[in-house]
């Protein structure tokens, strides 16, 4: 996952090697180092790790969408259900989606506007078109590997609730989402707001969320799969 330092926590490790370096910077001079060579038993090591990773990844089962350049299901990476996405975006296979800033070390993952015909969402968000027949609206968006890793992130309050618009996420284990009292169930044609979303998250009553108690997901697996069976 991401990996970033607080600033203050920068500033201080800063002074530290500011110091260190002046210390030893009159050493340098006597200091000298030949280029690491790598031994041939050392190379062909490494050749022979590098080509079995290749070959597990090989073993993944193949994505079979022609129409983007991404060939394998993802390996329990949330980056690769990021780039799945974008290559879905890329083809004009998911619509209306544009991004505009990337969250990276951010609290969120992606901010987007979202602008999509009324005519490719449920009918239900007719209302909401413009004069011409356009929906737009400001979307904050969350990756995850799976769908059910967000729970972490809320009870741990890295993420707010009400902050987020859309999951995107590869799959969702309703067993372990129902552990946690939340409910998963498919979206309907007429209640679909995001174009490609599919299921829709139900926090209990007890949370008292109101209207926000539901979030809506698109779970690449499952758009992916209809895609080809359509």
């Amino acid at each position: 996952g991401r990996k970033s330092i607080p600033g203050r926590t920068q500033g201080l490790l800063k002074d530290i090697a500011r110091k260190l370096f002046n210390e030893f910077h009159p050493y340098f001079q006597y200091i000298s180092s030949d280029p690491a060579v790598t031994s041939g038993a050392s190379s062909t090591v490494q050749q022979y790790e590098k080509s079995k990773v290749f070959e597990s990844l090989k073993a993944l089962p193949n994505l079979g969408l022609d129409s983007v350049n991404y060939l394998k299901h993802p390996d329990r990476q949330e980056g690769a259900v990021v780039a799945l996405f974008h290559e879905l975006l890329g083809a004009n296979i998911l619509k209306g989606y544009f991004p505009l800033k990337t969250g990276y070390r951010q609290t969120y993952d992606l901010w987007t506007n979202y602008k999509i015909r009324k005519d490719q969402i449920g009918g239900k968000f007719s209302h909401l078109a413009d004069s011409y027949g356009y929906i737009e609206l400001p979307v904050v968006i969350e990756f995850k590997f799976q769908a059910e890793d967000i729970l972490k992130d809320f009870e741990k309050d890295i993420k707010y609730f009400t902050d987020i618009d859309l999951i995107i996420c590869w799959d969702l284990d309703e067993s372990k989402l129902a552990r946690q009292n939340v409910k998963a169930e498919l979206i309907q044609s007429q209640d679909v707001l995001f174009f490609g979303s599919n299921y829709k998250l139900i926090w209990p009553g007890a949370y008292n969320l109101g209207t926000a108690s539901e979030k809506p997901v698109i779970s690449i697996r499952k758009f992916i799969q209809d895609l080809i069976s359509s």
